[in-house]
């Protein structure tokens, strides 16, 4: 996951059975960075290897948008 956070990241937390991961690039409306994809597909592994997670919650940070899709300007 990044530490950059003009590159965003993607927080991880799992509480009990439900594992929250949380898109947080506010400013950008959280539009989704190679790294945050990086860090996406590192949540999930992580959940696939839990097997007290019964539940996803996908969330975006900052209150105005879930995600706005990919960055352009990665391409």
């Amino acid at each position: 996951m990044s530490d950059s956070a003009a590159d965003g990241r993607v927080a991880l937390t799992i509480e009990g059975a439900t594992a929250h991961i949380t898109f947080d690039r506010p400013a950008a409306r959280n539009a989704m960075t190679w790294a945050m994809y990086e860090g996406l597909k590192q949540a999930c592994a992580s959940i696939a290897s839990n097997d007290a997670v019964r539940v996803v919650v996908l969330r975006g940070a900052g209150g105005e948008a879930f995600v706005a899709g990919t960055d352009i300007s990665q391409f």
